[in-house]
């Protein structure tokens, strides 16, 4: 799916074959995918390969590709790729959703949904996993160049990256202010346990 440069020859255990880069939505796939472009010389494609109902991994025979697919956090741990996390705090992504979608049904959708996740998440989770953080490689010129060089991007512009980190990938479709203006007392309760679990992994594997 990624397109490199044509004299790079890939071995298998090359960083960047069959390297998938996942996270729930709203955590900044979209923005990293487009970073990359920008940013490298490697092209990158956002959710090119998702299957939204089996939230299943597709191996693909090629190497030579980087797939950002929020599609597939339910398998990020897979020995047939190379897989990295994105996080995000739980209450940022629950704004996110409060902003992103008008209608309610949808919204509620999304939150029982990162619930799920979110206990996926800390039954699997483990030494092993590659976690990089939203907040930080949203911000960090050099955080967001180390997550470009674990994936084996080629030609990385630190300059570029400088240039376009703030710019916005995903418009809001609400103008929500607050959690308080989407969720409930017990939705919001539920939102600070998972918070709460989000800074303890961050204190483990942030560096």
């Amino acid at each position: 799916m990624v397109k490199t440069m044509p004299q790079r020859q890939l071995t298998y255990g090359d960083p960047l074959m069959n390297s998938v880069v996942t996270g729930f939505g709203r955590s900044g796939t979209k923005f990293l995918s487009t970073m990359i472009n920008k940013c490298t010389d490697t092209q990158s494609f956002h959710e090119r390969t998702a299957n939204a109902l089996q939230k299943q991994y597709s191996e693909i025979d090629e190497c030579d590709f980087v797939e950002v697919n929020s599609y597939y956090r339910y398998c990020f741990k897979q020995p047939s790729a190379n897989f990295f996390l994105l996080l995000r705090k739980p209450s940022e992504i629950c704004f996110s959703i409060s902003k992103r979608y008008v209608d309610e049904r949808r919204k509620v959708l999304a939150f029982e949904d990162l619930i799920r996740w979110y206990d996926f998440l800390l039954k699997n989770i483990d030494s092993e996993t590659k976690i990089y953080f939203f907040e930080r490689f949203t911000k960090e010129k050099f955080y967001l160049f180390s997550l470009m060089k674990d994936l084996g991007c080629l030609n990385i512009d630190v300059s570029k990256i400088k240039d376009n980190i703030d710019i916005k990938i995903n418009k809001s479709k609400t103008k929500a202010k607050s959690l308080e203006d989407s969720f409930t007392e017990k939705q919001i309760e539920k939102i600070r346990e998972m918070d709460f679990e989000y800074e303890k992994i961050k204190n483990i594997y942030n560096r």
